[in-house]
């Protein structure tokens, strides 16, 4: 990747001032991989329909995002049925999931 960088502060137009310098590409971090899955439950908690990822742009824009949204969905189906309290059905039918990378090695 190029970019323009100085090498020493002064004035702007200065022969030396503004240099063309090569950066290496940059690669998404654990921060940048975040994923949200919008998650439809059965009363007795397994995963009534495929989990929806809800990012669909960066799906299908950038696979790195993509790979870590799709490992989060067979998560949630592996992880199926989760344990919820049955007598709070109504408050977790539909849940939202988030899946940060960054929080996987604490």
């Amino acid at each position: 990747m190029r970019a323009v960088g100085y090498r020493t502060p002064g004035a702007i137009d200065a022969p030396d001032s503004l240099v063309d310098i090569e950066l290496p590409k940059p690669e998404p971090g654990p921060r940048d991989l975040i994923v949200e899955i919008r998650v439809t439950l059965n009363p007795d908690g397994s995963v009534f329909a495929m989990p929806e990822i809800l990012n669909t742009t960066r799906m299908a824009s950038d696979p790195f995002f993509r790979a870590a949204a799709e490992s989060a969905q067979r998560a949630v189906l592996k992880c199926s049925p989760l344990r919820m309290p049955s007598k709070k059905y109504s408050v977790w039918k539909e849940v939202t999931l988030r899946f940060d990378p960054s929080q996987m090695l604490q």
